[in-house]
């Protein structure tokens, strides 16, 4: 199992992708290996269906690093096919159902509607916010602290902020109402706690 993570490491493919991710992959890699020592690091084409099959079942429980490791186990076998070291990836045909995810997708009405309802309840900073989410999708957490001239250049009227899986700034446009609404004031940070008139300092406070 070993050698065919490493087989694996030595595609291009692996070398393209952005260190994090290569990180997050391990993620889901280091269970096969786990499981390949505590069996003696028997030779690939020695693993059986039925052995495969057992190991992602003990995971049924955790049904997302099921699919995770599945999906590993299946592109790690894929390399050792091509390179004619096993017949048949002993993976193959296993499947894992993942939970419906329980999320909602707003529309631009339903956003017009919590913005006004937000400035109803005289919170501009949710609403600022609601805005904000909606054009970019950021952690809220992050979003609360957008500083002017840091993540929001005024100027250009758009936002900057580091990506850390791809490694590079990423520059978005503001549509024009949210940057008429970003003109406003000249706080430094974008969102004011009208509890405190102070940045948000965490997210229970928010």
């Amino acid at each position: 199992m070993r050698a065919a993570v490493k087989l694996w490491h030595e595609t291009d493919p692996w070398s393209a992708k952005a260190r994090n991710t290569q990180i997050n992959y391990q993620d889901k890699v280091s269970p096969l290996l786990m499981w390949s020592e505590a069996a003696g690091h028997p030779p690939l084409h020695q693993i059986t269906r039925s052995a495969a099959r057992a190991l992602i079942n003990n995971m049924r429980d955790r049904p997302f690093q099921a699919h995770g490791v599945l999906w590993a186990a299946k592109k790690i076998m894929s390399y050792a096919v091509e390179e004619r070291w096993i017949q048949k990836d002993p993976f193959q045909g296993i499947r894992v159902s993942l939970p419906k995810a329980q999320i909602s997708l707003w529309s631009q009405h339903d956003v017009d509607l919590y913005v006004e309802a937000a400035h109803t309840l005289k919170l501009t900073s949710i609403a600022r916010l609601i805005r904000i989410e909606w054009e970019l999708g950021q952690r809220i957490s992050d979003v609360v602290s957008f500083r002017r001239g840091k993540e929001y250049d005024q100027a250009k009227g758009c936002f900057r902020f580091w990506q850390q899986k791809t490694q590079s700034y990423l520059e978005l446009p503001a549509r024009p109402e949210l940057q008429e609404d970003l003109a406003g004031d000249n706080q430094l940070f974008l969102m004011i706690d009208e509890l405190t008139g102070g940045p948000f300092k965490g997210r229970d406070e928010f």
